[in-house]
């Protein structure tokens, strides 16, 4: 059966409107002036993307399902999406993420720094979705404390390889690192003078799209 415009399932959006939502909900008129505060404004931006996520999907899935067969309904599994959102507000950055999304940071001084990992993979070696059963204690949310931040990098898992290394950590485990060639993309941006036709041309070459059959999307924002 051929699909119509309005059939195509489209996930992501799905997961950006509900945290946008949510963050809007929870988000103080006053923004806090405490790293704490900032902490459980993420724990409740997070109860309540997840919660926002699982009605919207719930309500998308029974209203493409209008007038179709019982075999080709849409399930809330069909709307399954990694997610990682940031609230910005110098010097915090309150964050929450499902799946193998990961944050890379630039500090001047200090250079890239991995601050929040891609996450392990779960039960069975899957990925957890925002449709995930255990969703709800695998999310995960905390604060970036940085005032010497000058960029920051949002990255789907689809870059781990491109973009990241592995080392053995201080606690002994293997585990991501972020090389300092990461600079580069923050560079592109800090010097107006470099087109940023050039960070494109490096996320599409060759070399980048043979790490990954997998999305490769990065989202940058850069102090200058």
């Amino acid at each position: 059966m051929a699909l119509r415009p309005t059939d195509i399932v489209r996930p992501g959006p799905t997961a950006v409107e509900a945290a946008f939502t949510a963050a809007s909900a929870v988000l103080p008129a006053r923004p806090p002036d405490r790293a704490q505060a900032w902490v459980e404004v993420a724990a409740h931006w997070t109860a309540a993307t997840e919660t926002g996520f699982a009605r919207a999907a719930g309500a998308a899935a029974e209203a493409l399902s209008a007038g179709r067969p019982a075999r080709s309904k849409l399930e809330v599994d069909d709307f399954a999406t990694t997610l990682l959102a940031v609230l910005v507000h110098p010097p915090w950055y309150s964050y929450i993420t499902v799946g193998d999304c990961y944050v890379v940071v630039g500090r001047r001084p200090g250079g890239p720094h991995l601050v929040v990992p891609p996450a392990t993979r779960g039960p069975r070696g899957l990925t957890t979705f925002l449709t995930s059963s255990d969703v709800g204690w695998r999310m995960s949310f905390g604060v970036i404390d940085e005032p010497q931040l000058s960029g920051l990098a949002l990255c789907s898992d689809g870059l781990i390889e491109a973009t990241l290394d592995t080392a053995r950590l201080a606690d002994g485990t293997l585990g991501y690192v972020c090389p300092a060639e990461f600079a580069r993309f923050f560079e592109v941006f800090a010097d107006a003078k470099r087109p940023a036709a050039e960070l494109a041309a490096t996320l599409t070459s060759p070399d980048y799209a043979a790490a990954s059959g997998d999305d490769m999307t990065m989202v940058l924002a850069v102090r200058r």
